[in-house]
């Protein structure tokens, strides 16, 4: 069995291997014009050049009366990635056109958030562009839930709209790009037509984002579309008297502590956080999460600086969708405003054009890790930076190849019915190796380590409007949060004890160890002895002999869970969605046949009880 094992393995590594040498001397097999590899992703156009301070578009226009070919550019954004998409798609085609010598028959693109859907005249659009995020397991994104059950519901004839759509999601989800393709599938019903067909994709993997974009700028000029007029007035952000994603609010730290008695290398380090939002006017639901937007960790930013040979000094003209500012040292820059962590495509194409054993280098890794869905191993904007010979810098132009800094996102651990000013949070310090080096979280480290009482951050609240507590008090909840999951419920129970519910709250919590890592261990305890809650405690390492999990806890008390779940109980699930989320998944089915109902047949009651809000996940990669 293992000389078959490793001729297998051995067999596997070969074709790999093999089908890299020859992607990477051949074409990649797309349709699009100069198919090869190189043409690709080295794809000469001025679309590749950053825009200098002097030549930035302006974004959102408010309202204009530009004559000529209209593309609205519609996104659906939670974290910001597919308003990045937009954005770069619409510095593109504002840089084609359908007829240079005819100012009437010039591509007028705007970007459209799809919270705006409603000043859209759905009659007079003949050209849509739809860049939508799924959020999680097929949720759609807040901004957009209006948006799509708007096409849901309406009956308007669509035959006169060309449209494409690229749909963003994370297929370590089952329903990874659910919405996106649920508006295609609308559009097509309404009789829209489709010009470049659907991509699909994966972690935000730029080869297909690319590609989408170049066959949607190549098949531009060739649709037969009448100029016109813009008419759309976009009035000021609905949310500007209030504080969003692109418009944080300055809190302040009031007080951290570690939740976790950490004795050597290796051990979690989590801590309990509370930030001050007075004078914000910004209110939360038990369930909601905040977002926080960090600072890189300074170390990692002399890195890239002295990969670039720059001392940090020059000034640089900032973009950043959150913060008005212009201009700034290249450090500070560096420091708060920009994605040190993820190589952007344009900043791998450009290195490519320097130097041919940078293009080697890098198309290689560039094309395994795509293969195996695994972007890491590109490493970090400094590691690609530094194994890349012969290119000069500037600080500007390094900037306008990186990504910009988006917010990370925090489940309150706190309910507003206790203080609408405070919200809790519950941080893991995220400490790993990549490449043989040590590397740490963005934000996790940032605020555990680097941020004191007094620190203000730039906050905003993230609506989860999926993870509700149930409206009757009396409905009994089993609440499965192992680790850091365990932040919403601290809220839904405070929540529950501060309404008097009736009904009973079973919690499921697991961790390492009893003593180095069990989190709110004396709040959950106060609670467990005044009969609030019944505690369900698996402490993974404790036992030499067998680690035990929350899903085996679930299996000992199956009749009691199945009974739960019969009787109009609601199951909450909150933390790991690769692992423990899919395992707790597996085990609530065996509970059902265990209970004897068929696998088919558990597999449709949990779907029922998730369509009816009894079966709510908050879970993340």
């Amino acid at each position: 069995m293992e000389n078959i094992a490793v001729i297998f393995f051995t067999f596997i590594l070969i074709s790999i291997i093999s089908f890299v040498v020859k992607t990477l001397t051949t074409s990649s097999g797309s349709k699009l014009k100069g198919n090869s590899l190189d043409d690709f992703i080295l794809k000469k156009d001025v679309t590749n050049v950053p825009l200098d301070s002097s030549t930035r578009h302006k974004y959102y226009e408010k309202f204009s009366k530009k004559r000529g070919i209209q593309i609205r550019i519609v996104f659906g954004t939670e974290y910001g990635a597919s308003e990045d998409v937009a954005k770069t798609l619409y510095k593109k085609s504002k840089l084609i056109a359908h007829d240079y010598n005819s100012e009437d028959s010039q591509f007028h693109p705007r970007l459209v958030n799809c919270k705006n859907y409603q000043l859209l005249d759905w009659k007079n659009e003949h050209l849509m562009l739809f860049i939508i995020s799924t959020s999680g397991d097929g949720v759609p994104p807040t901004d957009a839930r209006e948006f799509v059950e708007f096409l849901d519901s309406t009956k308007l004839d669509l035959n006169h709209l060309h449209y494409s759509v690229l749909a963003l999601g994370d297929s370590n989800y089952p329903q990874y790009c659910k919405t996106g393709i649920h508006v295609h599938d609308r559009l097509q019903t309404l009789g829209a037509m489709e010009f470049v067909r659907k991509h699909n994709v994966d972690m935000e993997n730029a080869e297909t984002i690319e590609k989408w974009m170049c066959s949607v700028l190549e098949t531009l000029p060739t649709l037969n579309i009448d100029p016109q007029e813009d008419y759309l007035n976009l009035v000021e952000d609905q949310d500007s008297r209030s504080y969003n994603r692109n418009k944080p609010f300055q809190a302040t730290i009031k007080k951290k502590y570690m939740l976790t008695t950490p004795s050597s290398v290796g051990d979690k380090e989590t801590m309990h956080i509370e930030i001050d939002l007075s004078g914000s006017c910004l209110s939360w639901i038990s369930g909601d999460a905040l977002g926080i937007y960090p600072e890189n960790n300074p170390p990692e930013v002399v890195e890239v600086l002295n990969a670039v040979k720059l001392d940090g000094t020059e000034i640089v003209y900032v973009e950043h969708p959150a913060f008005q500012v212009e201009e700034v040292t290249l450090q500070t820059a560096l420091t708060k405003y920009y994605n040190l962590k993820d190589p952007s495509s344009a900043l791998i194409k450009y290195l490519m054009t320097k130097d041919p054993a940078n293009k080697l280098k890098l198309r290689s890794v560039h094309l395994i890790s795509y293969l195996v869905k695994n972007k890491e191993l590109l490493g970090e904007v400094r590691d690609v930076l530094s194994s890349c010979k012969n290119v000069s810098w500037s600080g500007q132009r390094l900037v306008d190849l990186l990504k910009p800094l988006q917010p990370r996102y925090y489940s309150i651990s706190s309910s507003p019915l206790i203080n609408p000013n405070i919200a809790c949070i519950t941080v893991a310090s995220v400490k790993y190796q990549l490449l043989g080096k040590d590397r740490t979280g963005v934000c996790s480290v940032h605020l555990n380590d680097r941020c004191s009482v007094g620190t203000s951050l730039g906050v905003f609240i993230s609506q989860n409007p999926d993870f509700r507590l149930p409206a009757n008090g009396n409905t009994d909840i089993l609440l499965i949060g192992p680790g850091t999951g365990i932040a919403p419920f601290m809220a839904f129970i405070a929540e529950r004890v501060q309404e008097g519910a009736q009904g009973r709250t079973i919690l499921y919590f697991g961790c390492q160890s009893k003593l180095k890592d069990f989190l709110y261990k004396d709040q959950l305890g106060q609670w467990e002895k005044d009969n609030h809650i019944a505690l369900h405690c698996a402490f993974s390492r404790d036992n030499p002999n067998r680690k035990i999990y929350v899903q085996d806890l679930l299996a000992k008390q199956h009749s009691d869970v199945y009974q739960l779940m019969q009787k109009g109980g609601h199951v909450y699930v909150c933390g790991d969605a690769t692992y423990m989320a899919h395992d707790v998944h597996n085990t609530l089915i065996d509970i059902c046949v265990k209970e004897g109902l068929t696998k088919s047949g558990a597999m449709e009651f949990l779907s029922m009880l998730s369509s009816h809000g009894r079966y709510q996940k908050d879970v993340w990669v």
